[in-house]
This record gives structure tokens, sequence and C-alpha cells, in this order.
């Protein structure tokens, strides 16, 4: 009986005509009629791209200190022995 009116619930939902709205993960809440929802999306790959290309020319940075400072660490190591 339950699973019944659960059916009933649901097939009432899935013919209602009313406006969807999409939740993204963001929490942002955009209609999805409009060209705002792919608008923001754009806007927040970008910036992730933006932020990805930072973070990376960051790590190699890093990585050549670090080559760099193993190579400080072995000459300073020959000359001890």
């Amino acid at each position: 009986m339950i699973g019944l009116i659960n059916s009933a619930i649901l097939l009432a939902g899935a013919t209602n005509r009313s406006e969807r709205i999409i939740i993204d993960p963001e929490g942002y809440r955009v209609a999805a009629v409009t060209g705002e929802f792919l608008e923001r999306w754009k806007e927040r790959a970008l910036a992730a791209e933006q932020e990805l290309e930072r973070i990376s020319a960051e790590c190699d940075e890093l990585a050549a200190d670090n080559i760099d400072l193993q190579m400080i660490v072995q000459a300073l190591e020959a000359k001890i022995t």
C-alpha cells in the first residue's frame, strides 16, 4: 500500500509542468531554462583552470628549489667525507 502511494507521488511529481530548478554542488540555484547555469559553470571552470595553472607553476618552482637543495646537500656531504 505504501509503495503504491509512493509511486503515485513520484508519478505526480514527474508529470508536473512546473519549471525545473537545478541545484549544483556549489549550492547555486539556477533555472535550467536559462543560460545563466552554463555561464556560471564556465566562469567557475575558467577560475579552476587558472588556479590549477598557478598551483602547477608553484609546484614546478618548489621542485626546482628541491633539486637545488639536494645538490647543495650532496656537495656539503662530499666536503665532509
